[in-house]
């Protein structure tokens, strides 16, 4: 009985790398997201320490221009790290749909390979039949003379 070998084993083994890279792509994506979103955390809790430090002193105009101007920097901070987030969700999103479809390729490469084994098996199941059959036959006929 002969090894079965399928043709396309070649692009199977570039398809799962593909689909791999894919998966790495979106876990990277996914971890910046989560320090995008730690550091917007961190800014926040800033925010709120340094408003509950001013509002019991009593100050001066000056360090009330200071206070309005950092709360101002935090809230700009804040939104680029916003912004950020959602080009990261985005990409994420673009990122997730290639992984579907290489997820996809890779399946249907794979059930290519197992419908091509079935019947491989079947051809050599048929050739084994044949040659059960052949000697069979040869067997008969010599018993028979």
């Amino acid at each position: 009985m002969s090894k079965f070998t399928y043709k396309f084993e070649s692009i199977i083994k570039v398809k799962e790398s593909l689909e791999k890279k894919a998966q790495k792509d979106v876990a990277e994506i996914d971890l910046l997201i989560e320090k995008q979103k730690e550091e917007y955390e961190k800014i926040v809790e800033e925010g709120k320490n340094s408003q509950h430090d001013f509002s019991y002193k009593k100050v001066h105009a000056s360090e009330l221009q200071f206070i309005k101007a950092y709360e101002a920097d935090i809230k700009e901070q804040l939104c680029l790290i916003m912004q950020k987030i959602e080009q990261l969700e985005i990409k994420k999103d673009e990122k997730m749909i290639e992984l579907i479809e290489r997820t996809k390729e890779h399946k249907i490469f794979e059930i290519l390979k197992d419908n091509h084994r079935e019947q491989f098996r079947v051809d050599e199941n048929k050739v084994d039949m044949d040659s059960i059959n052949e000697m069979a036959t040869q067997k008969y006929i010599r018993g028979s003379k």
